[in-house]
């Protein structure tokens, strides 16, 4: 939630999270969350293949260091908030509202 809070803006996360609502692809590539869209299911898995095989294709050490970098920086920025939003998050889902919602949303 905090990562993805970051990268969206604070008051476009709490909108979407207080109120559960659905994010489009067209809406998620605008605000950053996905980097390429494509026009139909079918396209999807093609896409990613021929984006992996790009990036398969670069010097390995290269990449390496790029995936720790992203993986140190969002780890440096966001431990000391992802453990406390972890744990609302583990009580929240443990308690009987969500069940109930759940129900709710199964007899719909």
């Amino acid at each position: 939630m905090l990562g993805w809070s970051q990268s969206v803006g604070l008051l476009r996360a709490k909108r979407y999270l207080l109120t559960g609502d659905a994010i489009t692809g067209e809406q998620a590539h605008a605000m950053g969350l996905v980097s390429d869209l494509v026009d139909t299911p079918e396209e999807c898995e093609p896409a990613a293949i021929a984006l992996a095989a790009r990036i398969a294709a670069l010097p390995r050490g290269g990449i390496a260091a790029t995936k720790r970098s992203f993986a140190r920086l969002t780890r440096d920025i966001y431990r000391p908030a992802f453990a406390m939003s972890l744990d609302f998050e583990m009580e929240t889902l443990a308690g009987d509202e969500v069940r109930m919602v759940i129900e709710r949303q199964l007899k719909a």
